[in-house]
Parts: C-alpha cells; sequence; structure tokens
C-alpha cells in the first residue's frame, strides 16, 4: 500500500448509509439494516450521531420480547468513529487497536459521513465525496465554487472584480439611459414612457456588456461543472461540455423574478397599491423560472470556450479537495455568507462606486450617481 494512499482522508473511502432517529421503531431499523448490508446501522438526533444499533442489539430485543414498536434509542450504544480528514493510515491503526470491522465516519460536528470497512481501504479507484449542491460565481479570473463550508476555484478577490465589472456595465447603460432621457422628453413623450424606455435601455446595455464579454462563457461553464458534479458525472471536458448551461439555482433566476415584480409595480394606470402588489406576486411566481431560464440561455450565458471548459474542472476538483479534506462538511449561516461570495461582490461594486464618485468631483462630470 502506497504510502500516498495512506494520506489520503477517510471521507474519500465512506460508504453511504441508511440511519434512524433516536424516536424511530426497531422495526423500521431492522428493515434498513436488511437494505444495508452492514452490522451496524447509525442513529441520528437531528443531523448529529448519537450511537448505533448492532445485530446483537437486536437479537436482545427479539429475545426480550420487545415490541417492534420500541424506539431505537432504548438499543442504542456508543459508536465507534474516526474523523472524515483522519488519513487511512489512522483509520487502520483504529481497525488494528479496536478489532471492529465497522467504523462510522463523522465530521467535527459529529455529522453523519458513512461507513468505513478495512475492505473499503485497499488500493482501487476511489470517488471523493461529492456534496449534493453547490454554489458558484463566475469571476473574470475563472470559476468560483463553494459547498457553503468550503470554497474552490478562482480566489475570493476575484469576486471583488466581478463586482466591479457588473458596476461598469450598468453605469455604462445608466450613461446612455440618462443621455437618450431629456432627447425623448423633448420629442413630447409621455414621462411614463420614457422613464420605462431609459430603464430597459440600461438593462438591455448591462446584459449585452454581460452576453459579449468573456464572463458570459465562464458562467456557462460554471453551471456545466456544477451539474456534472451534482450528477456524479465523470469531470472530463466531454462530459461536463454536455451538461445543460441552465441551472435552477442560478441568480439570474431571482433576479429575473425582482425585474417582474418591479416592473408591474411600475405600472401607474393600476391606481390601487394593493392590486399591483397581488398583480405582481402573481406574475412573478408564474414567470420567474420561465424567464430566469431563458435569460441563462441566451444573456447571462453562453456555450463556453474548452479552455473555459477545463478551468471549471480545475476549479471543481480543487473544490472536491478541499471537501473531503474538510473538518465541517456543513457550514454555519456566517460561513455559508462568507463563502457565498455575495459579500465580496457588493464590495467589488461599492469600490468601484467610490472610484467613479472621486472622478466625478475632482473633475464635475455631473454623473447623478
Amino acid at each position: 500500500m502506497s504510502e500516498l494512499f495512506l494520506h489520503r482522508p477517510v471521507a474519500e473511502f465512506a460508504r453511504p448509509t441508511h440511519s434512524v432517529s433516536v424516536e424511530d421503531s426497531i422495526k423500521r431499523a431492522a428493515a434498513l439494516m436488511r437494505d444495508n448490508g452492514d452490522a451496524l446501522l447509525p442513529i441520528l438526533d437531528g443531523n448529529r450521531l448519537q450511537g448505533v444499533l448492532l445485530q446483537t442489539s437486536l437479537v436482545s430485543a427479539l429475545a426480550e420480547g420487545l415490541e417492534p414498536t420500541t424506539a431505537t434509542e432504548r438499543l442504542m450504544t456508543p459508536a465507534a468513529t474516526v474523523k472524515g480528514y483522519a488519513s487511512a493510515a489512522e483509520c487502520l491503526r483504529r481497525f488494528e487497536d479496536s478489532g471492529l470491522s465497522t467504523l462510522v465516519v463523522v465530521d467535527d460536528s459529529n455529522h453523519l459521513l458513512g461507513l468505513v470497512s478495512p475492505a473499503d481501504l485497499f488500493p482501487r479507484p476511489v470517488a471523493r465525496p461529492r456534496p449534493a449542491q453547490l454554489g458558484g460565481m463566475a469571476t473574470p479570473m475563472g470559476v468560483y465554487l463553494t459547498t457553503g463550508s468550503v470554497s474552490g476555484g478562482a480566489p475570493k478577490w476575484a469576486l471583488v472584480l466581478t463586482g466591479a465589472t457588473m458596476f461598469t456595465l450598468l453605469l455604462a447603460g445608466k450613461f446612455v439611459g440618462d443621455a437618450l432621457f431629456p432627447w425623448m422628453l423633448r420629442q413630447r413623450i409621455p414621462f411614463d414612457v420614457v422613464n420605462g424606455v431609459t430603464s430597459l435601455v440600461t438593462l438591455g446595455i448591462f446584459l449585452l456588456g454581460l452576453r459579449l464579454l468573456p464572463l458570459a462563457g465562464t458562467h456557462g461553464a460554471e453551471h456545466q461543472v456544477v451539474h456534472a458534479v451534482e450528477r456524479g458525472e465523470d469531470l472530463t471536458p466531454e462530459v461536463v461540455a454536455r451538461m445543460p448551461r441552465v441551472h435552477p439555482r442560478c441568480g439570474t433566476n431571482l433576479a429575473a423574478g425582482a425585474t417582474l415584480f418591479l416592473s408591474v409595480m411600475k405600472i401607474s394606470w393600476i391606481p390601487d397599491i394593493e392590486l399591483r402588489v397581488l398583480l405582481g406576486a402573481v406574475v412573478t411566481a408564474t414567470l420567474w423560472k420561465p424567464l430566469g431560464s431563458a435569460m441563462q440561455q441566451y444573456v447571462t450565458t453562453k456555450p463556453p470556450s474548452r479552455a473555459q471548459i477545463e478551468g471549471a474542472i480545475r476549479s471543481a476538483e480543487d473544490l472536491l479537495g478541499n471537501y473531503a479534506a474538510s473538518r465541517r462538511m456543513v457550514g454555519s449561516p456566517w460561513q455559508r455568507i462568507w463563502h457565498s461570495g455575495v459579500l465580496h461582490v457588493i464590495t467589488g461594486s461599492l469600490i468601484m462606486a467610490g472610484i467613479v464618485s472621486v472622478i466625478d468631483s475632482v473633475f464635475h462630470l455631473n454623473l447623478n450617481l
């Protein structure tokens, strides 16, 4: 067994397992244990490991004549655990010292990661543990990915560049809209129409800029590699390139929903504000996903180049490596906010806004920010 193999984290070898809650019946536990194919079944309280149910415990339950509806908590015994970030060598020592055939793999918060037996540690092609869901963003430096507890790919300062880029595109759209505004008023076009047209021009230039920049291709590669990871597919350029560019959790969907609702709220010929709110809610609930999907397909993403796909794959491999070695695979609320990248994008927008404000004040440009 090679030294490289012995240093891999145990989480790479953990097998998925059924589990029961402390309040579940031993009848249900027995059924799951049959499906599990192991001599033990983890027992959870909420999402944290409390103990295990052993086959020998079921023997005792049968011998004592316990009712099948008895709670598993009554038969629970302490679990022999190993941390997911422990090395395979440490795990082997645990097996040698304890004489056990199965250990429960957990993280530092006692979240269940799976089971591991000696046979699982023999050299073989192994797949890293893959989180059920990922988040990510496109940046000028490549794809940024996160599980909420860890991140990988593009550095976080690249997210600041994303925020600066988006602010610059919005500013360019605003300049054009502001230039059209007085011209349209001079044509005696109704004020509400002028307002609507300038808003559409601002948004249109912003979206056109996104589509034309390489960022849209990176965004498409991000969605495709996320699909591949979440489906458990091989991370090869050929496989990733087949994945859809539209993803249901993309922020574009939220932006589409917000745009729909605000557009309805601006309809001046509906004087009743409560009616506008109700209509906005109905329109948004009905159309936000279809509109968001269409915007992803035709505006905010475009077919990525092979280099962009390969870069996205490197980001995913980086993330999965960090995830496998992580001590906490379920992030705290603050970790999820930090790793989401939203704060960094906002920071980039604010920095660019500050720079433009300074230029405006120094050169008296009257940009009306």
